[in-house]
């Protein structure tokens, strides 16, 4: 049932959520158009809470309240104190688009990639020494995968079978090697490796026939 919320229509469930959410953060949420970039509000769309941004709010922790908002479909947690990803991210099971780019996350919950609608992965700008082999899950949705500015040495093989990437950013990473099944990104687009120490570019990237930007 559909309740008023600052002359806002929302489901009572999720004004629940957002009065409890509003109490953690200390600060009153706002309704915006987007959530992207910069932006601390939350998008309604048929008295549903569908995208969240939580920007610069310098949060340790998510919020458990977060995890009962079912239809959220964007939520930006840029620029905030993050050290772990509880594994109940997996619950948000209509996330498309989840930014967690400069917090301080060293590792992920494999609950992140069974996600089924994830098409776009923000992680640049953390503390991540390795990407977990889960990561392949995702082979049929995610499009954009930023790696950017973390402590990763070694790609496992299961990132080459992410049939649908389009986006793939790996710049300043401790990587000193690019294998050739990288080739089997096909529909890979732009890929950014700027401040690599790589040999060599492996020959398999010649043959992406959709592969328009390298950046390095």
């Amino acid at each position: 049932m559909a309740d008023n919320f600052r002359g806002i229509k929302l489901v009572e469930e999720e004004i629940s959520c957002l009065k409890k959410l509003e109490k953690v953060l200390g600060k009153q949420l706002i309704q915006v158009e987007t959530v992207e970039y910069s932006v601390v509000g939350f998008k309604v769309e048929d008295t549903h809470i569908t995208a969240l941004g939580l920007y610069g709010c310098k949060i340790r922790q998510i919020p458990s309240e977060l995890f009962d908002l079912s239809s959220l479909r964007m939520l930006n947690l840029w620029d905030n104190q993050l050290i772990t990803l509880p594994a109940a991210i997996g619950n948000i099971s209509s996330l498309t688009y989840l930014n967690l780019e400069t917090n301080q996350l060293t590792s992920l919950p494999e609950e992140l990639f069974s996600l089924p609608e994830l098409q776009k992965l923000f992680l640049g700008d953390n503390q991540l020494i390795s990407l977990p082999r889960a990561i392949g899950q995702l082979k049929n949705s995610l499009i954009y995968l930023n790696l950017n500015r973390n402590h990763i040495s070694e790609l496992p093989d299961e990132l080459f079978s992410l049939s649908s990437l389009k986006t793939l950013g790996l710049s300043y990473n401790p990587v000193t090697k690019l294998p050739e099944a990288i080739g089997k990104l096909i529909l890979l687009e732009k890929l950014t490796l700027e401040g690599l120490q790589l040999e060599k570019l492996p020959e398999s990237l010649k043959s992406l026939p959709s592969l328009k930007e390298i950046y390095r």
